[in-house]
């Protein structure tokens, strides 16, 4: 009887770790995404490795204002 509430908790945490995270809007999460990904202060990729990155990406049609860590459309991208 001792043991029952540890394994009632290893089984709960278990299960919400193996969930997909939530992301933000107009943000979707990819288990293997790349780290090529253009911003709003970086258009050149200048930070791409080939690995394999488990996050959020902004959706087609966005991208990631640094500033604001937000996906936005490029037209609403801050001007510098």
């Amino acid at each position: 009887m001792y043991y029952c509430p540890l394994f009632v908790l290893i089984v709960v945490c278990v299960g919400f770790s193996s969930q997909d995270p939530v992301c933000g809007t107009n943000e979707i999460y990819d288990k293997c995404g790349s780290t090529c990904v253009a911003t709003c202060q970086n258009r050149q990729f200048a930070h791409c490795s080939p690995d394999c990155v488990p996050d959020c990406y902004c959706k087609s049609n966005y991208i990631r204002d640094e500033d604001s860590k937000k996906c936005v459309l490029v037209r609403d991208c801050p001007r510098y």
